[in-house]
């Protein structure tokens, strides 16, 4: 059986409601669904959202790092002087001490 066209002059999807104030609520439905899937309750990136800004740029483990005073930066500089595009350097630091653990990673554009 064949589905029943809309009359020309009406912009909408074959079976949808012909009242223009069911449509808008529809529309608003839909609307808040889709920003509630976005949303972040205070500030917190769900663990999808967080492996996926992970795996979207190539990252490298890097050992053997200065354990004295050798920090992010320093990191960020000696890679970015040699001509490598960074967008982070992240050198391991312990957690009490507050010293480099001797390893750390890059994440590339």
């Amino acid at each position: 059986m064949m589905q029943q066209m809309p009359p020309q002059g009406y912009n909408q999807m074959p079976g949808a409601p012909m009242n223009p104030q069911m449509n808008q609520q529809m529309f608003q439905q839909n609307l808040f669904a889709q920003q509630f899937q976005n949303l972040n309750v205070g500030g917190h990136k769900s663990y999808d959202q967080i492996r996926e800004e992970k795996n979207k740029y190539p990252s490298l483990y890097v050992s053997n790092l200065p354990k004295e005073s050798f920090f992010d930066l320093d990191f960020y500089k000696f890679f970015t002087s040699k001509g490598y595009r960074l967008m982070k350097a992240k050198v391991a630091i312990h957690k009490r001490t507050s010293k480099p653990l001797g390893y750390g990673y890059l994440q590339f554009y």
